[in-house]
This record gives structure tokens, sequence and C-alpha cells, in this order.
């Protein structure tokens, strides 16, 4: 989390995973109980999807915040052809084995999710699967805000759950383990839940086009309960 000065453990394959894409993705913590079945191709086919809603241009660049060990960045490089895929985690031993595994991509080790370099800016700017750890909506806006002023063309908040269900959300979790498991598993990993309209009005009209659209996922059974916010600027000035 990236309140946590704790790294992640730094686990070793058992020979049961095929390529360093699947264990990066159960690195980022897709082999949960909640989770369901995610797959690397899922993950690809969700970025052919992302790359499409927002607009993405042949050489264009491409940061992440709460990057892990690069999981979907890997999936954007499987589509796009980027001049830059870069991305920061607060976990440093994520953030080296992202670098073993993706020597192409640029991951980089933050102090925090609002650290980033306001001298640098890229074409788009996404952050998957992050945003439910924060501990306020203050510090997520916070963050969002950091996120529009390096993005020139775009700001993707994906995974996020959706206050609306968050009760369903919560029982569905604790259905998934045995009797105990579940407080003993999350008792210090409180989830933040956002209204879709808090999302949305971050974004100007004047500048922003937003798209809010349910998670599509497939296998990752906690897409019932996320959603996807895409903002494309339209703003004719803001570069020029």
């Amino acid at each position: 989390m990236w309140n946590s000065k704790e790294p992640y453990p730094h686990p070793i394959s058992d020979g049961t995973l095929n390529t360093v894409h699947e264990l990066a993705l159960v690195l980022n913590g897709y082999d949960s109980a909640g989770s369901g079945p995610v797959t690397t191709k899922d993950f690809v086919d969700f970025a052919s999807t992302w790359v499409k809603r927002v607009g993405f241009q042949k050489g264009d660049s491409v940061f992440e915040v709460g990057c892990g060990a690069g999981n979907f960045l890997q999936a954007i490089h499987n589509v796009a052809d980027s001049i830059q895929l870069a991305g920061s985690d607060l976990s440093l031993n994520l953030i080296e084995t992202g670098r073993d595994f993706f020597p192409h991509l640029d991951l980089r080790v933050a102090k925090g999710a609002t650290s980033l370099d306001g001298t640098e800016e890229f074409n788009h700017l996404v952050s998957f699967g992050v945003f439910h750890y924060f501990d306020s909506l203050d510090y997520a806006k916070l963050v969002i805000e950091g996120m529009k002023t390096a993005a020139l063309n775009s700001v993707s908040i994906l995974d996020v759950p959706d206050l609306s269900t968050k009760d369903s959300d919560i029982q569905h979790r604790r259905s998934q383990y045995l009797d105990g498991e579940y407080e003993l598993k999350y008792k210090d990993l409180p989830h933040l839940y956002y209204s879709r309209n808090w999302m949305t009005d971050l974004f100007p009209t004047s500048d922003w086009s937003v798209c809010i659209e349910n998670q599509s996922i497939s296998n990752y059974s906690n897409a019932d309960f996320r959603f996807n916010v895409f903002a494309v600027r339209t703003d004719p000035f803001f570069n020029s």
C-alpha cells in the first residue's frame, strides 16, 4: 500500500507459472481468493479496450501510478506501439522484480502516489487497482490532480471500488474465505469506495470528456463491484 513502509515479499516461482507475465500478475495480487482465475490474456484483452478508449496513437507514452511489477504496462506493450512505458510503485521489491521481468519498461520506486515529477509529461496517465488502498478521498483527489497535470491526452482510473455496491462487495469477498480468515486478511487493509459522480466532478467538462464503465475483465470476480474512469482531454489549446 502507498502508506506502508513494509516491502512486499519477493516470491519465488514454483514452476507452475508459464511466463514472467503470469508471475507478475500474481505479484500484483490477482491470485487472491476474491479475484477469480484471471489470466494474462484477460489483461491483454482489457489493454486492447483501454487503448481504444483513450485514443492511443502510435508512439504515445504512458505512465502508471502504482504499477506493481508492471503487469498492466506489459499488457499495454503487447497491444500498442509506445515510445515509453513507465510507472512507479512504493514497493522496492515489486519494482526490482518488474525490472528483471520487463527490462523494456521504465519502472521507478516512488515515495508515494502523489510524488509525480511535475516537470515530466506523458500522453496517458493510468492507475490500475490502486485507489482502493488510499486512506481518504482528499488524498485520492491529490493523486488525480497530479495525474491531470502530467497528462497530455488522457487520465484513466481503473478498477475502482463502487460505493453503490459496497455491501455486496464485502459480502462477496468474505464468502471466499473460511470463518475468520477474511477478518484476519483485511483487518489492516480497509478498502476505500467511490461514487461515480465524485470521480466525474474532478474532470471539468470544458477540458475533459469522461466515460465511466463497469469493469469488464474476463474471469475477474471483483468486476461486478468495480468501475473504470476514462478521461480524455478536449481542450485544443492545452498543448499550444
